[in-house]
C-alpha cells in the first residue's frame, strides 16, 4: 500500500520533471494536480483493490475518470448557467485528456515496479 501512495505522488512529479522544458507540464501539474489527487486516489484505490493492472489500462481508466468528472461538472455548469465554471470544466477536460492518461501510465509504470508482497502479480 505505501507503494501506491508514493507512486500516486511521484507519477505527475516525475513526468513533469522529465518534460519541464516543454513548460506546459509545469502548469498542468499546478493546475491539474489537485484534481488528479482528488479523483485519482479513490479511482486507483478502487481499481487496484484486487489486482494490479498494466500502465495502459491505468492510463485508459485515468482518461475515462477525467472525462466523466469534467463532463459532469460541465453539464451541471451549463444547467446552472454558470459560464465561469463551464469554462473551467472545459479547460480541465481538454488539458486532462492529455495529461490524465500520461500521468496514469507513469503511475502504472512506477507502481508496478514496487514489489507486491500481499497479492499475486497479475498484469494483463
Amino acid at each position: 500500500m505505501p507503494g501506491l501512495f508514493i507512486s500516486l505522488i511521484a507519477a505527475p512529479v516525475l513526468f513533469t520533471g522529465a518534460t519541464f522544458f516543454l513548460v506546459v507540464p509545469v502548469f498542468a501539474l499546478a493546475f491539474g494536480g489537485p484534481l488528479y489527487l482528488a479523483v485519482g486516489t479513490p479511482v486507483l484505490l478502487w481499481l487496484l483493490a484486487r489486482r494490479r493492472y498494466g500502465a495502459g489500462k491505468i492510463a485508459l481508466v485515468a482518461l475515462l475518470a477525467n472525462a466523466l468528472v469534467c463532463g459532469l461538472l460541465l453539464a451541471l455548469a451549463r444547467v446552472a448557467g454558470n459560464d465561469d465554471i463551464a469554462g473551467f470544466a472545459l479547460a480541465c477536460l481538454t488539458l486532462g485528456s492529455v495529461f490524465a492518461p500520461l500521468w496514469g501510465a507513469t503511475f502504472g509504470w512506477f507502481h508496478n515496479g514496487f514489489p507486491d508482497r500481499t497479492q499475486e502479480r497479475n498484469i494483463p
